[in-house]
């Protein structure tokens, strides 16, 4: 099963960033807002591999990702794959940069829920906004 992290990423207004994926084939969400991550290296740590996509696809380095869920999902109808959830709250200033996909922006959870994302990432994304009030 192949291993995979994602980011949920906020910022002082405790906005949400979300990535708009790339319009290509063989992509997991082709021209869907999705939280930035990717697959992990059979080298890396769950943790190493979080703040790498993070930086590769934003420029953002994420100092302290708090592992908060997994999920296992299927990818191209038939894969399962293993996704680690982490969670960091960024203040400014930062450096946000469009690496990968089509755009990167902030959103209120509110907006998000109005955009084309698929419905687990909503899902991760109000947990992730639960666990914010607890701590």
């Amino acid at each position: 099963m192949d291993k995979v992290v994602a980011a949920v990423i906020l910022n002082e207004k405790e906005q949400i960033l979300l990535q708009l994926r790339d319009q290509k084939e063989g992509i997991r969400s082709p021209g869907k807002w999705s939280l930035p991550g990717g697959f992990r290296k059979p080298t890396e740590t769950s943790i190493q591999a979080v703040k790498r996509e993070v930086f590769e696809e934003t420029s953002l380095v994420l100092t302290n990702p708090y592992y908060f869920a997994n999920l296992i999902d299927i990818f191209e109808g038939s894969k399962y794959i293993s996704i680690d959830f982490y969670f960091e709250k960024i203040n400014f200033p930062y450096k946000l940069e469009i690496n990968e996909g089509q755009d990167l922006k902030f959103f209120n959870l509110s907006d998000a829920v109005h955009l084309n994302i698929n419905k687990h990432i909503h899902l991760i994304c109000l947990y992730a906004f639960e666990l914010l009030k607890t701590k």
